[in-house]
């Protein structure tokens, strides 16, 4: 008896290929930017210039200044100190002082 093939793909091929591929949509489409609640700090005003923006407010919508990829290799806390270097600075001393 020969089982009914579409092209060289069997019936329940078919099937697991689409079920893996609205995994997959939906873990993209949940990963997206709008995943993020930015909440009460995007409303804080600062009195100094950051990055170029008094506050996270005027980032908008650009998630990626603040969140990295899961695939890149930065961390939060690396673009946190890029735009805060005072915290930057801070950490390097603080660490310099428990290592030696």
């Amino acid at each position: 008896m020969q089982e009914k093939r579409l092209g060289c793909m069997t019936p329940l091929a078919i099937i697991a290929t689409v079920v893996t591929l609205l995994i997959i949509a939906g873990t993209a489409f949940a990963s997206s930017s709008g995943f993020f609640n930015v909440g009460s700090l995007n409303a804080q005003t600062g009195e100094t210039v950051l990055g170029g923006v008094y506050s996270h407010a005027e980032i908008g919508n650009d998630c990626a200044k603040c969140h990295p990829a899961s695939w890149n290799s930065d961390t939060m806390g690396d673009r946190c100190a890029a735009c805060h270097t005072e915290i930057a600075t801070q950490l390097a001393v603080i660490q310099l002082h428990c290592t030696g």
